[in-house]
This record gives structure tokens, sequence and C-alpha cells, in this order.
């Protein structure tokens, strides 16, 4: 019985790693996401110290941006900077703290 059951675990690990590209869809997943229009603003950068601590950005309007890593002039907490992000739907991050994106540009502000 154990068998079966760690058999139809992995099985549920391994399909729901996996990604689908729909059958008419001739560009690749990154050009997907440069073709996603920009998110701009103004917002906070915050220092967040779970998953090892990292830096994230929470705009004005509350939303809160994953941005991976934060270039190091910008890893202040607190400091206050205008925005323009591109969302990066085919990545996820384990930190599961905001929308997920690629920074274009970041300005002290």
């Amino acid at each position: 019985m154990a068998r079966v059951v760690l058999f139809f675990l992995s099985l549920t690990v391994v399909v729901s790693c996996t990604t689908i590209q729909p059958e008419n869809s001739t560009s690749p997943p990154d050009a997907q996401e440069d073709e996603m229009a920009p998110i701009s603003g103004t917002g906070t950068i915050r220092f967040l110290e779970f998953e090892g601590g990292f830096y994230g950005i929470v705009s004005d309007d509350g939303r809160r941006y994953d941005v991976g890593q934060l270039d190091s002039k910008f890893q202040k907490d607190g400091m206050r900077i205008k925005f323009v992000l591109r969302e990066r739907p085919n990545v996820m991050s384990f930190r599961m703290w905001g929308k997920v994106v690629a920074v274009v540009s970041l300005e002290a502000i």
C-alpha cells in the first residue's frame, strides 16, 4: 500500500513540474514575457527576513513585487523609488511573496 501511495505522490510531483506550451505557440517563453505591458509606479524597497532574507518592492498602492536579485545600490530597506517592472508569469519563486517581476528600471526618489 505504501508503494502505491509513494508512486502516485511521485507522479503528481512530476506532472505538476511540467510546463505545457499551447500548440499554436511559436515563440519561446521569454519572448512572451517581453510582450507583457510594463508595470510602473512608485514604492519602497523592503528587506524581508524570511527564506534567507531578500529585497522586494512594495508599491504605493500596496502591491508586492519579488524582484529576485536586486542591484546593490538599491539594497536599502525603506528606500523610496520610481520603478518600471515586467511581470514574469513563467517564473516561480519559492518565497511566495508578491508577483515575480524583472526590473526594467529603478530610480531613487
